[in-house]
Parts: C-alpha cells; sequence; structure tokens
C-alpha cells in the first residue's frame, strides 16, 4: 500500500511481517510481531485502508502516530506526510521552564490531569471517551491489557480489534504505570461484579454456579421489579415474596444471573446502581442491608442473534 505516493506500508501475509519505508524514508525495512513498532505499524496499516478516511485525516493520524514511535520533532518532521518545514527554533536551558518536564512534576494533581488527558487521546480516534467507571477500574485491576481487551470486545465494539492492537504499545504501558501510581479511590466501583463470556459450551455457567449460593436465569422481559420480587398466590391474592437477587444481597451470597445479556437495558442500569460500593439500597419502601459478600457473576455468549449486548460496567473473563 502507498500512501500519498511517498511511503510504502505494507503486511506480509505468509509472515505477518509489516515491511515499510516509513521509519527511513528511502528503503524498506521489516517487522515483526514482538517487535516494540510492530503494533504501532499494524494500526497505522488498518488507518490507512479504511477509505471513509480523507487524506488530510490520514496525515493527522499518521502524525500522531509517529510521535508515539519517535521522541525527536525534528527526525518526526522528516517523515511526515504534506508537512511544511517550520522554523528551527533553539531552546536554551533558561528557555525551557524546568517545571514542564513530567520527570520533575512535583503537583501530583496536574500530573494526574496530564495522565487522565493523555488517556483520553490514546483512545480518541475510536470514538470512545473514557468513563470515571472505565478509569476507576483500570486503577484497581491486575492486568490493564487484559480488561480493555475484554471491556471492547464484550461491546462487539467495531474497533475491537484495533484497540487489542494498539494497547500492546509502550505508550498504553506507560500511562497505565502513572495510573497505579496514584492514590488509589477510596471505593472500587467494579467489586461485585464479573462477566464470563464465550461462544455456547465452553462452561461459563458450569464455572459461575461452582462459585455462587444462587442462581436466576435471565430473559429479554425481566424488568428489575422482576429482578427484586416473587409473586405467589394466598388465598386467592398476590403476595410479594423476596427474589433470590434481593435474599443475596440481605445475606452477603454470591448470585449468578445466566445469559445476563438478555435483560433490557433499565435492568442492566439496575444492577449497575447495586453493584457500585453502596451498602444499603431503598426500594419501593424498603430499606435493604447490601452486605459484604454480595457479588453478581453474569454468564453470556458473545454473540446472540448476531451482536452483543453491552457489559461495559463489569469485569470481564473469556471462557
Amino acid at each position: 500500500m502507498k500512501i500519498n505516493k511517498k511511503y510504502n506500508i505494507k503486511k506480509e501475509n505468509r509472515t505477518n511481517d509489516i515491511i515499510t519505508n516509513l521509519m527511513t524514508g528511502y528503503r524498506l525495512e521489516r517487522y515483526r510481531p514482538g517487535d516494540t513498532r510492530y503494533s504501532e505499524l499494524y494500526r497505522i496499516l488498518k488507518i490507512m485502508k479504511r477509505r471513509s478516511i480523507t487524506v488530510s485525516l490520514k496525515n493527522k493520524l499518521l502524525e500522531r502516530a509517529l510521535e508515539r514511535i519517535f521522541t525527536d520533532p525534528e527526525d518526526i518532521q522528516k517523515r511526515l506526510i504534506q508537512v511544511e518545514p517550520e522554523p528551527e527554533v533553539v531552546y536554551t536551558q533558561t528557555s525551557v521552564p524546568e517545571s514542564s518536564s513530567p520527570e520533575v512534576e512535583t503537583n501530583p494533581e496536574e500530573l494526574k490531569k496530564r495522565t487522565v488527558e493523555k488517556l483520553m487521546d490514546f483512545f480518541s480516534e475510536f470514538n470512545f471517551s473514557p468513563s470515571f467507571r472505565f478509569t476507576n477500574t483500570l486503577a484497581f485491576v491486575t492486568d490493564a491489557n487484559e480488561y480493555v481487551a475484554n471491556y471492547f470486545a464484550i461491546q462487539d465494539h467495531q474497533y475491537a480489534g484495533e484497540i487489542a492492537e494498539k494497547i500492546k504499545s509502550l505508550e498504553f504501558t506507560d500511562i497505565i504505570s502513572k495510573i497505579k501510581n496514584f492514590n488509589k479511590p477510596s471505593n472500587e466501583i467494579n467489586s461485585r461484579m464479573k462477566i464470563y463470556y464465550g461462544e455456547p459450551g465452553t462452561g461459563k455457567t458450569t464455572q459461575a454456579i461452582t462459585e455462587a449460593d444462587r442462581c436466576v436465569v435471565c430473559s429479554s422481559d425481566m424488568l428489575p421489579t422482576d429482578l427484586m420480587q416473587n409473586f405467589a398466590f394466598s388465598e386467592g391474592k398476590a403476595e410479594f415474596q423476596k427474589s433470590d437477587l434481593w435474599k443475596a444481597m440481605e445475606n452477603g451470597e454470591v448470585i449468578v444471573l445466566d445469559e445476563i445479556n438478555m435483560l433490557p437495558f433499565e435492568s442492566l442500569r439496575f444492577l449497575q446502581g447495586i453493584t457500585d460500593g453502596k451498602n444499603e439500597l431503598d426500594y419501593k419502601g424498603f430499606h435493604i442491608e447490601i452486605k459484604k459478600g454480595f457479588q453478581i457473576i453474569g454468564t453470556m455468549n458473545l454473540n446472540v442473534g448476531g451482536s452483543s449486548n453491552e457489559c461495559s460496567f463489569t469485569s470481564c473473563r473469556q471462557m
């Protein structure tokens, strides 16, 4: 593939190697899976194949990618497409404030703000803006790459593959290391919910049941009321009873919600509200104390009817 008739980049199907002259400007160089720059080059290749992106936008995306690969601004300028050379600026030791260097940043809040901005910029090309919930989880998870890859896979996100490649970069590793160095938030948002997902027959429900005290099979017509209440008829009258989910909260138990992605949106939002670390809940005049040990394990097939429902508030594990 030629980029503006000046640069060549292609992927060999036989070896999966990427061959390009982006690095040198005149001779072809080969990069193999596992090389430091391979994931960035692969992402550039995917971007350049998108016919819906204009040449101008491709230039901007290429510039951003090259900034992650090279550290010398002059070196970057030499490799850009249709970029006019800028006047040379000579910096003296006194012309650049010492505090502008990230290595000597002394204000923790300013450093945290810059890191969050970098995280948002990292995902900006995928039409995704990290929420507080997403960032909070990154501060607690053991494997950030696994969490992020599963986060987008479970939503059947259109750029899930590209994101899975990009998070292998040193840039993402650096962002995560900075997030881990912050003082962790007082509450871990996703501690009461996890998802097992995969293809049918991979043992999701079997594994979940071994960890749980109760199990409920979900359906597309189960509203929050159906999750919280059971009804029985006594002497011809409907009588309210606590559901298994209610009892699990009160007793501090683990409950499996099988096929959780079959639930309608309002039910998923309700579950999100009770798994965010609350110790109590007021529901239709009833006061419920949520005891320690309460957890929901959701199971879902990755594809249902050709699509996947969003469960982005969870910690996910593929099976």
